[in-house]
């Protein structure tokens, strides 16, 4: 029960983070996305009523008390290849508002401890570990380019909830849980972007040379190949981007409709 709860309020945390979206709207809107952007000028315990989570959201802020609940999240932060204390911060932000306008989970306040896994294989793991041994009851994800930490979650029956999938685990693993497509659904986005909206000719796909990331950029390619466009199709195993960005049109998408002055179009795979 005490699970169930916690991914409840991973939904409810998610809505929080995602309730500061400018927009003007007279009524509730019955979609995910219309909700979110009806919030212009509201409070966000407002915004929270305006959610698929309206029923849990109570008439009165109530302030959580009681034994905190633990819950871990996986996230890469302080790293000069990629770093995401973003992700960390809004989360943790989003559980002090769970807190102090919900109720918390059970009336138990939310703790999210957050475990960073230094871009690193050996860190990814450390931090599913970590949480495996404290047994927590789902750990959240934020952005681990390894997944080795939901391996070990999974071998411990522990969920791995919401993040930004870039790790092949991410989007595999049974005990995964995932609320977007990660690196594999915006680089089929972009795909499709370049073909429909700006009808194109030609497209550079740049990308690491790594596993899922390469993956991701092949579902780009599957995608325009099908649609006729040619592509120029480059790795970067040494973080250069150059010598693909100036190959076949330096990465600009070519289009064959009139595009707005002084715009340019870049397709880019992978982080």
């Amino acid at each position: 029960m005490q699970r169930l709860q916690a991914i409840v309020i991973m939904v409810v945390i998610v809505v929080a983070v995602g309730c500061s979206e400018p927009a003007e709207q007279a009524d509730p809107p019955d979609n995910d996305t219309g909700r979110a952007t009806a919030c212009a000028g509201l409070e966000l315990i407002e915004c929270a009523r305006l959610s698929t989570v309206g029923s849990l959201v109570p008439d009165t802020p109530v302030q959580a008390t009681g034994e905190p609940l633990v819950l871990g999240m996986v996230n890469q932060e302080n790293t000069p290849v990629g770093s995401f204390p973003e992700l960390s911060a809004s989360v943790q932000a989003a559980a002090a508002f769970v807190n102090a306008e919900l109720g918390g989970v059970g009336g138990r306040p939310v703790v999210i401890e957050v475990c960073n896994t230094n871009f690193s294989a050996e860190g990814s793991t450390a931090c599913g570990q970590r949480f495996a041994e404290q047994q927590v009851p789902v750990v959240l994800g934020g952005i681990d380019i390894f997944g080795n930490a939901v391996d070990v979650l999974e071998a411990n029956s522990i969920p791995y909830v919401g993040g930004i999938p870039v790790s092949g685990q991410s989007v595999t693993a049974a005990n995964a849980f995932q609320w977007s497509g990660g690196t594999w659904g915006a680089t089929v986005a972009f795909a499709d972007y370049a073909d429909t909206a700006l009808d194109v000719e030609s497209v550079a796909i740049v990308f690491g040379e790594f596993g899922s990331i390469a993956d991701s950029a092949d579902y780009g390619r599957t995608v325009l190949e099908s649609r006729g466009d040619r592509h120029h199709h480059g790795a970067v195993p040494d973080r250069d981007h150059r010598p693909h960005l100036t190959a076949d049109g330096g990465g600009v998408v070519r289009s064959r409709r009139p595009v707005r002055a002084g715009s340019r179009h870049r397709m880019q795979g992978g982080i």
